[in-house]
């Protein structure tokens, strides 16, 4: 699994705007200074989160990004899916598998860790769906049920 930036920095913007008191939006300006990113690539990812329905905008003065969903109701993979078309990618399903970096296949022409890989990307993708934006914004406290020494309580849904 590799985390782009731009998965990075989305998620970034998604737990800033659940911050947010509900219906106060952000402007993308207001969310780039607080998160420290470039003002035109938040743009960029918040337009491409109100596509995927993650964000929705709200025009006029006091006008911004809200959360189209509450943040128990989204998920990492979510926003992966959003901005990355998911969370895990075989690389063979993006070369060819006549490249030099697929090892010998199999007799029936397979690649021989092909289920290895399979495997890893269904946990990987299935444990992200369970990690909701409120778990991100308790340090994951929410989510694990176990508070760490740097996490503070968790106090969603309270």
């Amino acid at each position: 699994m590799k985390v782009t930036t731009q998965l990075e920095y989305g998620l970034c913007c998604i737990v800033a705007l659940a911050r947010l008191q509900v219906g106060d939006p952000a402007s993308a300006s207001d969310i780039a200074q607080s998160e420290k990113l470039p003002r035109q690539y938040v743009e960029k990812l918040l337009c491409r989160l109100k596509r995927s329905g993650i964000v929705r905008s709200v025009r006029g003065a006091k006008g911004g990004y809200l959360l189209a969903r509450h943040p128990s109701e989204l998920t990492v993979r979510d926003i992966c899916d959003a901005l990355d078309g998911g969370a895990y990618k075989l690389i063979c399903e993006e070369e060819s598998m006549r490249t030099k970096r697929c090892i010998p296949v199999s007799a029936d022409g397979r690649c021989s860790l092909r289920f290895v890989w399979t495997e890893l990307g269904s946990v990987i993708n299935s444990y992200l769906g369970t990690v909701t934006v409120d778990a991100l914004l308790s340090d994951g406290s929410c989510h694990t049920g176990k508070e760490t020494p740097y996490q503070r309580p968790c106090t969603a849904g309270v």
